[in-house]
């Protein structure tokens, strides 16, 4: 009776177990087998550094230059702030692993580059648009000072240093905070809908006609009789348009939303193209392509998103500098971890393939050996390991033969580096060690159980008068 009430455990045991060793192996495909997310914030001062050694690098220099670079760097921070954090995720599906067995490796690798460069892209497009968006604010701002500075300064005179007409100006109320605030209604030009670089002139120059009235009345002796000529409006209406026609397009439309994919996609049709034909036409911030169907000979005009022609131009650039050796070695990677997942997945299925084919056996127990040691390879693989080198590196000062600058360069950027693994095996390395802490506590005390009554049961038959049959007993008792 004892040991039916065993058994019964044992059972419900059973059941727990074959529950969990099942999700272990959906965990698989509910969730990337590895993902890499990459953090990396890039501050004024990084992008300070990179300007200067290119500047000392290119060995050219003059003052003119130098005013240029400063004047660069000046807009950097304005445009970075405290700095802009780039996100970006690569992740490998256990789907497409196992597909690897049965595709070609182009193929393969080809349908994992494109849905992680869709994946970059996408991350991007925050930060980017981000960028554009100070860059839009801080060209608006200088827009606007240097048309009303200039015109300041033809009233004053020549003989004007910068210092006092910054004077005359902070006094007349023209500070940061009111540049700022005139600059956000010429921010709004730029991203209304269907904005041209019309509309967003016209803006600016009801906005500096605000200001100069503003100044007029501000009560400074130097402004009392402070009028725009018709030449001074046109002198600001050409620096507005050379200064807003960076965002515009060849026709003068301005898309703010685009505008970053735009000069990626301008960077790179120049790198493939260094030398100019004559025949290169200029991109817009609206983008437009013709594209042509090859498959039915249709040709169509469509309107298509900068973000997706991008994308699509990224993609077939890889696809073009990718060796078909580096893709061969890539599908050959996926093939053998697909042998190790399907290695994995057997660790698993095999517990429940036990417990199934000793379901009616007196010992209904089983062994959890299997899962426990081998059961967590992928997890150990892509998550475990690479995070601990990780954290190695991130302490530079303890890897040998390495001098100070290069710690300190390396420290620097680690600081600002983060990168987190993840893997969906960290759900089999969890059972796995629950199996561990269930046998101990609960389940081996079970199967001790069963073997003291089962080995009670035969000698108590080896000593009865019934037949006793040595190949049933070790049929019905096997553990």
């Amino acid at each position: 009776m004892a040991k039916s009430g065993t058994r019964l455990t044992v059972f419900i045991c059973n059941v727990i177990i074959s529950i969990v060793c099942a999700i272990s192996v959906l965990a698989y495909f509910v969730s990337p087998l590895w993902r890499v997310k990459i953090s990396y914030n890039m501050s004024a001062e990084m992008l300070e550094s990179l300007m200067q050694e290119n500047g000392e690098d290119s060995g050219e220099g003059g003052e003119s230059e130098i005013v240029s670079d400063k004047k660069q760097l000046e807009t950097i921070k304005e445009v970075v702030g405290d700095g802009i954090t780039l996100k970006l995720t690569i992740e490998i599906k256990t789907q497409d692993v196992l597909a690897s067995l049965n595709k070609p490796a182009t193929e393969t690798v080809q349908n994992l580059l494109n849905a992680n460069i869709d994946r970059i892209m996408d991350q991007l497009e925050a930060p980017l648009n981000q960028i554009a968006e100070n860059l839009a604010r801080s060209t608006a701002k200088q827009g606007l000072k240097e048309a009303v500075r200039e015109q300041v300064k033809n009233i004053l005179g020549e003989s004007a240093t910068e210092e006092e007409i910054t004077e005359k100006l902070n006094n007349a109320g023209f500070s940061e905070e009111y540049i700022e605030a005139e600059a956000e209604k010429i921010l709004d030009a730029l991203y209304a809908e269907n904005a041209t670089t019309q509309s967003v002139s016209q803006k600016v120059e009801e906005t500096v006609l605000e200001v100069f009235d503003k100044l007029a009345h501000s009560g400074e002796e130097s402004f009392e009789d402070l009028t725009l000529t018709e030449e001074n409006k046109a002198q600001i209406h050409d620096a507005i348009e050379e200064t807003i026609s960076v965002f515009a397009d060849e026709e003068g439309n301005i898309d703010m939303e685009n505008f970053m994919a735009e000069l990626i996609l301008q960077a790179l049709e120049k790198s493939e193209k260094p030398e100019d034909d004559g025949e290169s036409a200029s991109r817009g911030t609206t983008a437009l392509s013709a594209a042509t169907d090859e498959t039915n000979g249709a040709s169509d005009e469509e309107v298509k998103d900068a973000q997706e022609e991008l994308k699509e131009k990224i993609r077939t650039a890889i696809a073009e500098k990718l060796p078909e050796s580096a893709a061969s070695m890539i599908a050959q990677v996926m093939k053998i971890i697909s042998y190790v997942l399907i290695f994995t997945f057997f660790t698993w299925a095999y517990i429940v393939l036990k417990i199934l084919l000793k379901l009616f056996a007196k010992n209904n127990t089983v062994k959890l050996k299997l899962p426990i040691w081998l059961g967590h390879i992928p997890f150990t693989v892509f998550c475990f390991i690479p995070t601990v080198a990780f954290n190695l590196l991130s302490a530079p000062a303890k890897i040998m033969g390495l001098g100070s600058e290069t710690i300190a360069k390396i420290t620097e950027f680690m600081t600002a580096l983060d990168i987190s693994f993840y893997s969906s095996g960290w759900f089999s390395f969890a059972a796995g060690i629950f199996f561990i802490l269930f046998s101990l506590i609960f389940y081996s005390r079970q199967r001790k159980k069963l073997k003291r009554a089962i080995k009670e049961e035969k000698r108590r038959r080896k000593e009865g008068d019934y037949e006793y049959s040595e190949e049933i007993d070790e049929y019905l008792y096997r553990e």
